[in-house]
């Protein structure tokens, strides 16, 4: 199964998503890869991985050489592929028509569940990656604006996407414009997962532990939430 997390608008928390959905899928025993491909590396960060690429983003692109940079983290039955500054230069290979395929293919004979951190851009790397993976991911925070940004990936992106998975995520329900928006949102668009995850300090100390919420905070309320969201994940999969 792959999996792409991606947004458009940064600042959604879709690096906090990833990496705990990644973290539960791990923990129940699916040998779980992340594949980071946003230059910031935030999830390389998050997984305790140094942000370096042995051979560049060239040989990312490569049927074997995607695998040959995997590394194992400290947590068991999750991998990383790490991002590093290098990697903004993938849109500009994949224009001299290099392609995702090839690395996809190889890696889904190793892993279970592949998950895509996807940079917030709108170039060549994402529209080469959509239509390859069984489901998107996306994160959004209700607000207008960003619900205006995902409107322009349903318009301009996502044409080709097997399954479009929003949810709200950093949702703060003292704000009455939040609750307003995510409940008019959800009754107009049926692609809504019905998992919102709150806003909430313990994603907060993610930087400080750099380890997914579970392994540092487990059995609580937000935990719950991201056990819930990848239920719902799996579910939504299973339907199409």
């Amino acid at each position: 199964m792959i999996l792409a997390v991606y947004n458009l608008k940064g600042g959604v928390g879709k690096t906090t998503s990833i990496v705990n959905l990644a973290y539960v899928s791990a923990c129940r025993g699916a040998r779980t890869l992340v594949w980071d491909l946003d230059p910031q590396a935030a999830s390389t960060y998050y997984l305790r991985t140094k942000a370096k690429l042995k051979k560049g983003t060239k040989s990312l692109l490569k049927k074997k050489g995607a695998l040959a940079e995997v590394r194992e983290t400290v947590f068991e039955q999750l991998f990383v592929i790490p991002a590093d500054f290098s990697t903004r230069k993938l849109d500009a290979q994949l224009d001299g028509g290099r392609h995702f395929k090839p690395a996809l293919k190889h890696l889904s004979k190793s892993f279970d569940v592949i998950l895509l951190d996807c940079a917030p851009a709108a170039g060549s790397a994402i529209q080469t990656l959509l239509p390859l993976v069984d489901g998107l991911v996306v994160p959004l925070i209700p607000t207008v604006l960003s619900l205006r940004s995902y409107q322009q990936m349903c318009d301009k992106l996502m044409a080709d996407v097997n399954q479009v998975m929003p949810f709200f995520n950093l949702l703060d329900r003292r704000k009455n414009l939040h609750r307003m928006i995510s409940e008019e949102a959800r009754l107009k668009d049926s692609n809504f997962l019905e998992t919102i995850v709150p806003s909430a300090s313990e994603i907060e100390k993610m930087g400080i532990e750099q380890a997914p919420l579970g392994s540092f905070a487990p059995r609580t309320r937000l935990g719950d939430c991201y056990e819930q969201l990848w239920d719902e994940v799996l579910e939504r999969l299973r339907r199409t």
